[in-house]
């Protein structure tokens, strides 16, 4: 029996179910109330579904896995080790760094963590019973809200916005996703943890893993191939492939459940960005509302400042300032017609105080 649900049960909803049925009891129904806790059970039963304890083995000491090859382009902070097995290239180390652990490249540790995240893996797997576990086939994990147990996806997994997963203050709290083929992450998409972290969240992929740009990823992640972190995409525990290659591109891989030391002269990725602070839409479009209004103020003022120098605006002329003019004289003749003066009488004109004497048309 497959349930896909279109929200997430919470522990209200199961105490919801639990009082009905109760309520049936005390109308003295028992084939009813019987039917009640059975449904009730079930609801209870499918939503925390027990998971298996995960064995990582020696891939437990291990960061970053690569199988054929594992590439790095950009400043990458691994935290803890980076092994690759049965492949020999690891290449962009520097200028990628690893800290809190070293790089191994086929030897005892990473050949013995190779192998035990293939056990891993197929634990995990084993863990997909259509009776127990939450299908989510073709479900958005973005928006979703997730308390512990089994999730599988029959295909592929695509996050795009905000999963929150929801511990209930448990540290150990079990998130496993069991996906078919792909796992997919749109840019700037985030795992978060509700209530505390939790030390058992994994995601087993059929195929590969793709985390876009910018994503805060949170999870150990078992890809049957390969793992893609994108640009500034940060990854808070593991990147295990088993056949395939690891491929980095300026990321923080932290696997070590520690706060990530920063080397000297290294900067994580992502922080000026962080230190600058991402204007919300609904601001950016407040400061793009202001800035049209304070345009507009300003083109009215520049408007209004024109029709004063058109009229003379407050002038600039020192006090008592009186330029010299020169007036054309007239007088009238005999016959009555105005004749001008051939000696005009220069005359002194102070200037008015809001005259600047200087004047814009068109």
């Amino acid at each position: 029996m497959k349930i896909t649900p279109l929200a997430t049960p919470s522990v209200k909803t199961l105490v919801h179910a639990d009082k009905a049925a109760r309520r049936i009891r005390a109308r003295k129904s028992d084939a009813a109330f019987a039917a009640a806790l059975i449904v009730s059970g079930l609801l209870a039963t499918s939503w925390s579904a027990v998971a298996q304890t995960i064995f990582l083995g020696e891939a437990g000491n291990v960061t970053v896995l690569g199988a054929s090859t594992v590439t790095n382009t950009g400043p990458t902070i691994v935290v803890g080790n980076l092994a690759l097995s049965p492949g020999s290239s690891v290449t962009g180390f520097p200028p990628g760094v690893v800290v809190n652990g070293t790089i191994h490249i086929n030897d005892a540790l990473a050949n013995q963590a190779h192998a035990d995240a293939f056990t891993a893996y197929n634990q995990l797997f084993a863990e997909n019973n259509p009776l127990t576990n939450i299908n989510l086939t073709g479900i958005n994990l973005g928006g979703l809200t997730l308390t512990p147990g089994v999730y599988h996806f029959d295909t592929s997994a695509q996050l795009t916005g905000t999963l929150k997963l929801d511990t209930g203050g448990n540290p150990n709290a079990p998130f496993h996703f069991l996906i078919g083929s792909t796992l997919t992450t749109a840019s700037g998409s985030m795992v978060m943890l509700l209530n505390g972290g939790s030390t058992n969240v994994f995601w087993q992929v059929g195929s590969s893993a793709t985390i876009g740009t910018g994503t805060k990823f949170f999870g150990n992640i078992i890809a049957l191939q390969s793992i893609t972190l994108t640009t500034g995409a940060t990854l808070d525990g593991k990147a295990l492939a088993i056949n395939g290659a690891v491929t980095m591109d300026t990321n923080v891989v932290n696997g070590s459940g520690v706060t990530i030391p920063v080397p000297p002269g290294v900067t994580i990725p992502g922080e000026p960005i962080a230190i600058a602070r991402l204007i919300a839409p609904e601001e950016l479009a407040s400061i793009f509302e202001i800035k049209f209004a304070l345009d507009t103020l300003e083109g009215t003022n520049l408007i209004q400042r024109m029709d004063d120098i058109r009229a003379g605006s407050n002038g600039f002329c020192a006090a008592g300032y009186a330029p010299q003019v020169t007036t054309q004289g007239y007088s009238k003749g005999f016959d009555g017609k105005a004749v001008l003066d051939k000696n005009p009488a220069p005359a002194f004109v102070p200037a008015p105080e809001n005259r600047w004497g200087v004047f814009v048309t068109g």
